[in-house]
């Protein structure tokens, strides 16, 4: 359970693109303050997880540390909490972590919100069992996600392909056609898939940390 006291998720960033997820992530929330059936409404994230997620659960750890990259508005972190994980959410919107931890608070779940720049702060330091990170791409990020991933521990991973994010963002947070299998070599490829969906093409690994053999 998290603590009574919270700390603060951490400060906001000044960075131009966290400052528009900010904007996006408010708009969001005042469209939803009159609408209570907006996912959004009474500090709510209703949303299912990424479809990735529930279609690898079967490989996911009973329980156990979850990390979260790139959490946004939380509906993977509320997912995983709601499967028994201790789960740590990073992201650089501030109104994002914001939210979630009114969520977490609001329904006493085991999520602990990092406010960080991902561009120029490290990931937190595990180990961790499993690691999420969904619809979003920065790839100086897979090292050290291989390294603070528990061993034996499950990497899902799911972002755009490059048709999926041409005209909506910068070239750098598009995957290749299977780029994403050779992101993680020290990881073992359980499950690689890719989508050609009409409108937002994506790609999507589960991998496994090798176990380590006792000396």
């Amino acid at each position: 359970m998290p603590p009574a006291d919270r700390a603060p998720p951490g400060p906001p960033s000044s960075d131009p693109t966290i400052e528009r997820w900010n904007r996006r992530y408010r708009a969001r929330s005042e469209r939803s303050a009159s609408d209570k059936e907006s996912p959004l409404a009474d500090h709510s994230d209703l949303r299912d997880p990424h479809p990735f997620l529930p279609a690898q659960a079967d490989l996911l750890p009973a329980t156990g540390r979850a990390l979260d990259i790139a959490c946004g508005l939380g509906r993977n972190s509320i997912w995983l909490a709601g499967r028994g994980f201790d789960v740590t959410a990073v992201d650089g919107s501030s109104v994002a972590c914001e939210h979630l931890d009114a969520v977490a608070a609001a329904r006493s779940l085991p999520i602990e919100l990092i406010c960080r720049d991902l561009e120029r702060d490290e990931l937190p330091a595990g180990p961790y069992d499993a690691i999420v990170n969904t619809l979003y791409l920065q790839r100086s990020l897979a090292p050290r996600i291989e390294e603070i991933l528990a061993a034996g521990g499950l990497l899902l991973f799911a972002t755009y392909l490059e048709a999926g994010v041409a005209g909506r963002a910068a070239p750098r947070f598009e995957l290749k056609p299977n780029e994403l299998a050779t992101l993680f070599p020290r990881l073992e490829t359980l499950h690689y898939e890719e989508h050609d969906d009409v409108d937002r093409p994506w790609a999507g690994l589960a991998a496994r940390k090798p176990s380590e053999r006792p000396g």
